[in-house]
């Protein structure tokens, strides 16, 4: 229930912000020369990769002592999708929702092997929901940099269940940036690239081990704005 009213709280806040934000420095009117007035509303969808950091911890016993490690989530095992609402040419909200496959490996210090790789041994789905503030900053060659922050809702899942675990929940916290591209003609229509840092508060780990996964995540895909 903590993580629950962490997440919510969280996006309150960050929800509060965008819109106090938005009315305190952007005044609409829509007849001025260059202005655009809000509620441009696009969806994009993506995929990608991750670099991951996340020690499991270890197990021992007399004869032999293991240790467990997340692997790199390679191009393509990260997909997902995102919305967003502009509230002015500047601040948007998004939501995003992202799926990736992680596998683990395990590494076994031997007394009469010595030191083994066991290679990967099981796979994970990290489920990620949430929501971002986005600042963005539209040039005129229709490129549209950008940098974000939010927190969202963390949901670990074995492939197989590991000591009855059937999944963990916990929060996520991400910032980063990109750049959208809209092409000339459709103009609605254009390419994205994104960059994120994740830290999540739990995690899949052994007695003693590190708990709190984090990583960058790389993504690329289509985008479209509708109005």
């Amino acid at each position: 229930m903590k993580a629950y009213r962490l997440i919510l709280a969280t996006t309150f806040v960050l929800s509060s912000s965008a819109l106090a934000t938005a009315q305190s420095f952007y005044r609409v009117n829509p007849g001025a020369p260059g202005q655009k007035g809000p509620g441009r509303l696009e969806a994009s969808g993506f995929v990608g990769g991750m670099s991951i950091s996340h020690a499991l911890g270890t197990v021992s016993n007399i004869y032999m002592k293991v240790t467990g490690s997340a692997q790199n989530v390679s191009f393509g095992k990260l997909y997902g999708l995102r919305a967003s609402w502009s509230f002015s040419e500047n601040l948007a909200a998004e939501f995003n929702l992202s799926s990736a496959r992680i596998p683990y490996a395990f590494d076994v210090d031997d007394g009469e092997l010595g030191n083994v790789s066991l290679g990967e041994q099981f796979n994970v789905r990290q489920t990620i929901m949430g929501g971002n503030v986005v600042f963005q900053y539209p040039l005129e060659i229709d490129l549209v940099p950008y940098a974000t922050g939010g927190a969202g809702y963390l949901k670990t899942t074995p492939w197989n269940p590991i000591a009855d675990t059937v999944h963990l929940s916990a929060v996520d916290i991400n910032f980063g940036g990109g750049v959208k591209y809209f092409f000339t003609r459709p103009h609605w229509l254009g390419l994205r690239f994104d960059l994120r840092y994740h830290t999540g508060t739990d995690g899949l780990s052994f007695a003693g081990g590190e708990s709190s996964p984090r990583g960058t995540a790389f993504t690329v895909g289509a985008i479209a704005r509708f109005f």
